[in-house]
């Protein structure tokens, strides 16, 4: 987000973003659009894992943290289930994945669960086997394709990407599409793994996702950095019920 790496002394870039988002994000009644945020390697001191973790992410926890927590779901009725997950940036992945399935099985009801975490399951420049991302596959995967959840939203690799439907590795009509890959305010990367076979779009294009959801259907839409809608994609509600 504000790329503070957290480090104490970073505390004006949030100042600035904070500004940015003030003048920026206000909705035409003139309300202040919230901030629900999942945490990424730039908001945590990388150098040092043994600092207590309020220390290696003094402003995510300040800001943004659900009791202290880097992971949390917020349910926006009555239709989304919202989960964000942090991958191993404070939180071991693996200490998730109970928690996880837990608030899945609670959101069962939902027509739509929509997953936020940083590093991606399917990434589109940095190495599929990379560490984490393999981690994730294999623990939190399984869940993500046994609950059918609609969407995953994934940074960290700097792109535009859009998956095709996926299920257990495979592309599968009515799997969960992932959606990336955190290219806002950054200079873009290259794809590099469209030999792959799970990309649908891809390319080194600063956007943003726009998302509406209502009881019919979820759009996603794709807007450059000059306000161009570019991709988008509808993904039906799933069926309720595990």
């Amino acid at each position: 987000m504000a790329y503070d790496n957290g480090d104490p002394k970073n505390d004006w870039i949030w100042d600035i973003w904070f500004n940015n988002w003030e003048k920026n994000m206000e909705t035409s009644e003139g309300c202040l659009i919230p901030v629900v945020a999942g945490i990424g390697n730039h908001e945590v001191n990388q150098k040092d894992a043994s600092l207590p973790q309020e220390e290696r992410a003094p402003f995510y926890l300040g800001y943004f943290a659900q009791g202290g927590k880097t992971f949390f779901s917020r349910a926006f009725s009555p239709y989304l289930s919202l989960i964000v997950l942090d991958s191993s940036h404070i939180t071991p992945v693996s200490e998730q994945v109970e928690w996880l399935k837990s608030t899945l099985q609670s959101s069962i009801n939902y027509p739509y669960i929509i997953l936020v975490y940083h590093v991606p399951l399917y990434p589109s420049h940095r190495s599929f086997d990379g560490e984490v991302s393999v981690e994730e596959r294999k623990l939190w995967l399984p869940l993500f394709d046994e609950y059918k959840v609609n969407v995953c939203f994934e940074n960290h690799d700097h792109t535009f990407k859009r998956t095709k439907p996926m299920r257990n590795g495979h592309v599968v009509e009515g799997g969960t599409v992932y959606l990336g890959d955190g290219c806002f305010g950054v200079n873009p990367r290259t794809i590099e793994n469209f030999s792959l076979g799970y990309l649908e779009k891809a390319d080194s294009k600063r956007h943003f996702w726009y998302v509406e959801i209502n009881a019919n259907e979820l759009k996603a839409q794709a807007i450059d950095d000059n306000g161009n809608l570019f991709d988008e994609v509808t993904i039906l509600p799933r069926k309720t019920g595990k």
